[in-house]
């Protein structure tokens, strides 16, 4: 059967639209099989509650209440809830009921494709990106929605337990998005079984005048967070909420982080776009580096020459093809370093250069850690220094470049360099540290690298970091 529930529509065009619909299935589909009305019997003996049930409120009501409007007025073993803004894949009805039939799951949720536009979806339509739930995880579900959307088959008995969605307005008589997620959570916490199904099965289209778009954060975050308060004991509550707005605080400023960074780019863009109206060839910068013995060679007393030891001390491991220095803690609790004492001499201040290739082959605990870094030490042809500055390395167990760039407010005179790894146990590697004054090539060469010896280094105008000392004397 389907149930549609026209939540307070104002104006004639819900009406006329529903109207369509009723009449389009009134007339059969491809088979000729007719939807009976409300009250009529089927051509296969339906009940008497019908295929097809219209329910129109009056007044608006929350988003949670005309779902359960729409499932009080059903008479199905199984609810599949639709949006106005998601559109059925042809199998999705037939993929969820055979998969809640053999797992016997209370709620069955799949993926979807998102879709931009109004039109419906066409044949072989592509997708702009896809969301797939992870499923019942509670610790996970805790800081963010992984349960699925409200697209979700939902057994109707679970639903009725459950006491359905949330179905007053927040504060303020607003709706708000989330009561898909803080349903599935008390569903979860009451014994339910919840399933994500690995399968695109409808779309999702994304529109700017959606509920998602205005819907109050606040609101959401609160409505979100109810059901572990209610699972939890009291005295908890201070502490989860706690927890998750610091989580929240933390996500906040990651976007930020990235708004600032897309600025950045996209400025460095138009700079280059001025700057760089002819590409130059780089073959003159090969191998053009500040840094001695870049490649940890080793000389003919079996030492690289240029490196002097820092803490613990260093290693260089020979391969058939390349040397590079290795710094390995057993314990975690000490530090491990090779430093160089690199002369600049610049007449004024320009901008330096700074690369190197690093991997972590292991580390626990494995991640960014500013004990994993490249340290710098600046001092300045007038006598003075600037302190620590740091290019750190994610912690990544393959090869990969880190580059930054130290914007000196006076010339450099030379740069005391750290290849680091300290107080974490593991092993990392170092090879091709690079340091120059950087040039117009670095920004404008034809193939978009800043560098051109023994690699690639990704593109200045996205990857390469400004860095910045510690503090100044």
């Amino acid at each position: 059967e389907i149930v549609v529930v026209d939540n307070g529509s104002v104006g004639d065009r819900a009406p006329a639209d529903l109207a369509q619909v009723e009449t389009m299935l009134e007339q059969g589909g491809s088979e000729g099989t007719r939807w009976p009305r409300e009250g009529e019997k089927g051509d296969r003996g339906s009940p008497p509650a019908g295929a097809l049930i219209r329910v129109r409120s009056q007044e608006r009501i929350a988003l949670g209440a005309a779902r359960n409007l729409a499932a009080k007025r059903s008479r199905g073993e199984y609810l599949l809830f639709m949006d106005d803004d998601n559109v059925a894949k042809p199998n999705e009805v037939t993929a969820l009921v055979t998969a809640a039939r053999a797992t016997g799951a209370s709620i069955l949720a799949p993926a979807n494709d998102y879709l931009h536009g109004s039109r419906p979806p066409r044949k072989g339509q592509s997708s702009r990106g896809r969301w797939a739930p992870m499923g019942a995880s509670l610790a996970v579900g805790f800081f963010k929605d992984c349960f699925g959307d409200s697209n979700s088959l939902v057994k109707r008995s679970a639903l009725l337990e459950l006491g359905g969605f949330a179905s007053q307005f927040e504060s303020g008589h607003q709706d708000s998005t989330g009561e898909d997620w803080e349903f599935f959570a008390a569903a979860v916490m009451s014994g339910h079984r919840l399933l994500a199904v690995p399968f695109s099965l409808f779309w999702y289209r994304l529109s700017p005048g959606s509920l998602v778009h205005s819907t109050s954060q606040h609101l959401y975050r609160e409505r979100t967070l109810r059901p572990f308060l209610a699972f939890a004991p009291p005295a908890l509550e201070p502490v989860l909420r706690t927890t998750r707005a610091t989580y929240f605080d933390i996500q906040r400023e990651s976007v930020r982080q990235r708004s600032r960074e897309k600025e950045v780019g996209d400025t460095q863009d138009v700079m280059k776009a001025v700057v760089c109206k002819e590409t130059v060839s780089g073959s003159h910068l090969d191998g053009l580096n500040e840094v001695a013995n870049a490649h940890f060679d080793i000389d003919v007393d079996g030492k690289a020459s240029g490196w002097e030891p820092f803490g613990e001390g260093f290693g260089v491991e020979r391969t058939k093809d390349s040397n590079f220095l290795t710094l390995q803690s057993p314990d975690g609790e000490s530090v491990f370093g090779a430093q160089q004492k690199v002369w600049i001499r610049q007449a004024q201040p320009e901008p330096l250069l700074v690369a190197a290739r690093s991997r972590a082959r292991s580390m626990f605990p494995r991640g960014q850690w500013e004990g994993y870094t490249l340290y710098l030490d600046v001092e300045h042809t007038d006598g003075s220094s600037s302190y620590g500055y740091q290019v750190v390395f994610p912690g990544n167990p393959v090869w990969e470049w880190k580059t930054a760039v130290i914007l000196p407010s006076k010339p450099i005179l030379l740069v005391y360099l750290f290849c680091l790894f300290r107080y974490r146990r593991g092993q990392v590697d170092y090879d091709d540290i690079t340091m120059r004054t950087l040039t117009h090539f670095d920004i404008c060469n034809a193939d978009n690298t800043i560098l051109n010896h023994s690699g690639i280094v990704p593109r200045y105008s996205r990857h390469a970091n400004v860095i910045y000392p510690s503090s100044k004397s």
